[in-house]
């Protein structure tokens, strides 16, 4: 009977499906809601994985789903590459629930984006978007991480960051501690106008909102902005600090980037990474899910 592979990259802000048949052919990619379990809790992180693959063409019933696939297709095999599973407590907790796959495999969302991009198990990787970690696998398949550690206490360079940069120096101008700046104009005009307003806001502000911001920041350092060109370059610092700690504890891998602010700052992070990691830069080849995807391959 014909195997069906699942490939899965899901988090706090969405997640990502594509799903292929035994000879490889894609048969249908979808998007649906957040599927971090330990912020939405297994149960509902399953939900939403299942819903993406019925938008994606596989229908059935939450946890019935192999009794709706297309017909002639079982087993199943799958693998989900999900934030917040890094711990034993919560891996556990999510693979309880009932499931319908023949074979799973669940492993952290940096690991099946380092698949995607190098379509390989062994290299490195600096992903950076809503949030920020270097991360990396050695031959011998052992694994490296540097960040990561979550918008409250770490981060840094992320979108959330400068978000979150770009928001405190609205306010240090506010306060007449800061310079002059467009994104004070560009916060006010839209979480304010005022900095109570803009308080109230920040205060139930996610770190997805707070990336939001990124691009203006980088828009506005392009401009000329003294403050939007130093939050920038500050970002740039600690991204290459990720590298620099990557370096000091891995052997020489193929190295490539992620994420949407990894890209818009591709050209800058090369010029300024420690010379192993530029010299083995590779495009990314493949999306995390796909990345999913081929590792899903490996359990049939």
């Amino acid at each position: 009977m014909n195997r069906l592979f699942v490939g899965v990259d899901g988090g706090g802000s969405g997640c990502r499906v594509v799903v292929a048949g035994h000879d490889g052919a894609v048969l249908g990619r979808a998007e649906g809601g957040p599927a971090n379990p330990r912020t939405v809790g297994a149960e509902a992180a399953w939900r939403a994985i299942l819903e993406a693959l019925r938008r994606a063409g596989i229908v059935g019933r939450p946890c019935d789903l192999c009794a709706g696939l297309t017909e002639g297709y079982a087993p199943v095999y799958a693998c989900l590459g999900l934030a917040g599973v890094g711990r034993a407590a919560d891996r556990e907790r999510f693979l309880s629930v009932a499931h319908p796959f023949t074979a799973i495999r669940l492993e952290p969302d940096i690991h099946v984006a380092l698949v995607g991009a190098l379509a390989q198990e062994a290299g490195a990787l600096l992903a950076v978007g809503t949030g920020s970690i270097a991360y990396a696998v050695d031959s011998a398949g052992q694994r490296y991480r540097v960040g990561g550690w979550g918008f409250e206490v770490g981060d840094e360079g992320s979108g959330a960051w400068l978000g979150r940069e770009a928001v405190r120096a609205t306010l240090q101008h506010w306060d007449g501690r800061g310079p002059a700046t467009a994104l004070s104009d560009a916060v006010l005009g839209v979480w304010g106008p005022t900095a109570d307003d803009l308080l109230e806001r920040v205060r139930t502000a996610g770190p997805g909102d707070f990336a939001s911001w990124a691009p203006r920041v980088l828009e506005a350092a392009g401009a000329g902005d003294e403050v939007a060109r130093r939050l920038k370059q500050r970002a740039l610092s600690q991204l290459v600090q990720h590298l620099r700690s990557l370096e000091r504890n891995t052997p020489p891998l193929p190295f490539s980037l992620t994420g949407n602010l990894a890209l818009a700052l591709a050209e800058e992070l090369l010029a300024l990474a420690p010379a192993r990691f530029r010299e083995r830069f590779q495009p990314a080849h493949y999306s995390p899910a796909e990345g999913a995807l081929l590792l899903a391959r490996q359990l049939a």
